[in-house]
């Protein structure tokens, strides 16, 4: 069929379907690159996608030095629970591929993992209230079920069981 599965020790936290979402180059590249999740309070920019929908902002939250973008709401949900799944996931620094990942509450720069740097994103206090802000819907269930199915053969605890993000 040409579909291929992905085996959980060979493919790495970059290609973890968990993680990733359809985006198109403009919407991806402008708003989100790769900054953290959270909620700008200052020099804020709205973007839209290649077709001109709107996909969030961006911009720095006082008192950190680094940008973070901000969803649309009806995506803060998922976006926090793949989120959460990243550093229950990479727990450990196997290798390059397979790095350790922690959630913090702030902004942290963007820099490649390794044996003695930690992966770390944020916001976490942020994410939290996405997640209870926009709860589990039947499509994330269904996307968690074919990833799971047909090419990771793992889940995402957070959309199985919601109450462990706290």
């Amino acid at each position: 069929t040409g579909v291929q599965t992905c085996a959980l020790p060979i493919c790495g936290a970059g290609s973890d379907f968990h993680a990733l979402w359809p985006s198109d180059v403009k919407g991806n590249q402008d708003a989100h690159s790769n900054y953290s999740f959270g909620v700008p309070t200052t020099g804020i920019k709205d973007y839209t996608n290649d077709k001109g929908g709107d996909v969030g902002r961006n911009g720095y939250i006082a008192g950190y030095p680094n940008k973070v973008f901000e969803p649309l709401d009806q995506y803060k949900g998922d976006v926090a629970r793949a989120m959460f799944y990243m550093p229950a996931r990479y727990y450990e620094y196997i290798d390059a591929m397979h790095p350790k990942l922690e959630l913090v509450n702030d902004a942290p720069m963007s820099h490649t993992a390794s044996s003695t740097v930690t992966g770390k994103a944020g916001v976490l206090e942020t994410l939290l209230e996405w997640h209870e802000l926009d709860p589990v819907d039947d499509y994330e269930i269904r996307r968690n079920n074919l990833i799971a199915n047909n090419y990771q053969m793992n889940r995402n605890p957070f959309i199985d069981y919601p109450q462990w993000a706290r």
